[in-house]
């Protein structure tokens, strides 16, 4: 069986120190659309903002036009759109938002405990890093806030924190899918950096996206990795190749590392938090991370 191993890695070309996570800079913005609002509801599927390419940003990608947000009188708004984005995945930061009964909303380093934190709704929030094949050295970001969209990413194949209703996440693929890879060359490679990976919905056998409930009524179609070759797929290989594996590192180095680092912080350290205030974090300024054709505040989740 051919798994796209075929390929030779320079071990030598591995700075460790640049895998080593970790204000930051701002990248386009590509947006999953997931959520479902019954029969012929318009949903699974990825768009980035018309005006931040000139041509389609990948094989895949179409021209089209999409509402965003939950009001269905909301205007039409010019994008690519795609149900396979291939990407390579070159950093990812996690955090944990608290929305208190006042409406404030708080921002704490992933898996801060609960008793650290002050009570309220909770909701994680993930953003991934992403290149490209046909857009250069520009990074892309893909912005998870909430339930369906951060278990797609990071649902662990096993363990106490694992959601059987949900498929291993496309983290969990990764990372597994570099150890296979590794073992077939006898070379350590990142996950980072390295692969061109496919996040596409979720399918059952008959090809047919599946909707998962996330109770209340509320549904949502949600997206996997797709690391096959051949039969279709266009690639035969899903390792970069050095040329490119060096490149990403740079960018990886040159505009990441810090930017995972700010998420990463103790609430103390980022907002000045004085001991005893359950390492309370400032407020996010209202609007922080969103913007009217961004459909991130739709409320297609639970609290996790």
């Amino acid at each position: 069986m051919n798994d796209g191993f075929d390929f030779q890695f320079d071990q030598d070309a591995v700075r460790n120190d640049v895998f080593d996570s970790g204000s930051g800079s701002q990248f386009p913005v590509i947006v999953w659309h997931g959520k479902y609002s019954g029969p012929g509801s318009d949903c699974g599927f990825w768009t980035l903002d018309a005006a931040e390419a000139e041509n389609a940003p990948g094989e895949f990608w179409k021209a089209a036009e999409v509402q965003f947000g939950g009001d269905p009188n909301a205007p039409l708004s010019s994008v690519w759109r795609t149900e396979r984005l291939r990407a390579c995945v070159l950093g990812v930061r996690k955090r944990i938002l608290i929305t208190d009964a006042a409406g404030a909303t708080y921002s704490y380093p992933w898996l801060t405990k609960k008793e650290n934190r002050v009570p309220g709704a909770y909701k994680s929030h993930f953003q991934v890093a992403i290149a490209l094949p046909d857009t250069g050295d520009r990074i892309f970001q893909i912005s998870l806030r909430g339930f369906s969209k951060s278990v797609a990413w990071g649902n662990p194949p096993s363990g106490s924190f694992r959601n059987a209703k949900f498929p291993a996440g496309v983290e969990s693929i990764l990372t597994d899918y570099a150890a296979r890879a590794s073992q077939h060359v006898k070379a350590t490679i990142p996950p980072l950096c390295s692969f061109w990976i496919d996040l596409v919905p979720l399918r059952n056998e008959k090809g047919e996206k599946t909707y998962s409930e996330l109770g209340h009524g509320t549904y949502a179609s949600i997206f996997t990795a797709d690391l096959s070759i051949g039969n279709g797929s266009g690639i035969e290989r899903r390792f970069v190749g050095m040329e490119a594996f060096r490149r990403f590192q740079e960018l990886r180095e040159g505009q990441l590392l810090e930017w995972e680092k700010a998420w990463a912080k103790r609430p103390e350290a980022n907002f000045g938090a004085a001991p005893g205030n359950l390492g309370k974090a400032a407020p996010l300024m209202e609007g922080f991370g969103r913007s009217d054709r961004n459909p991130e505040g739709e409320e297609d989740s639970l609290p996790w």
